[in-house]
């Protein structure tokens, strides 16, 4: 049997303590410690980090969302993207189709991600 263990957090800036490390699209911005999306976007606008993950290796992505509104964010790494539009902290294992972490905001969505972890699952 295989134990399953998880690697060290992989992301960087995930408490987005300083403005840096993230691609941010129209309507993003990073301050008070949150990744925030202001609702001015009039097409899907996304916050990215790239070269972070490596394809078709598990990861555990944990992070924390507030809904200020309507709307939803994406998460975007890997085959199925996850829609989520409840306030709440998400913990999903996907396998990476792609080499960056991508929250992708729908058009007028207003809300923030904070706490995000990312951390390659390993069978020991």
């Amino acid at each position: 049997m295989n134990d399953i263990g998880l690697g060290n957090d992989i992301v960087t800036n995930g408490d987005f303590t300083t403005d840096s490390d993230w691609v941010k699209g129209p309507g993003w911005s990073i301050s008070y410690g949150l990744a925030l999306i202001d609702g001015s976007q009039s097409a899907n606008s996304w916050l990215q980090q790239f070269d972070v993950l490596t394809l078709g290796n598990m990861y555990q992505v944990t992070f924390t969302f507030v809904n200020n509104g309507s709307g939803a964010i994406v998460l975007d790494s890997y085959t199925l993207p996850e829609y989520i539009n409840s306030s709440g902290t998400y913990t999903l294992n996907i396998t990476a189709s792609n080499t960056y972490i991508g929250f992708m905001a729908t058009p007028g969505f207003n809300g923030y991600i904070d706490n995000i972890t990312v951390k390659e699952i390993e069978l020991n």
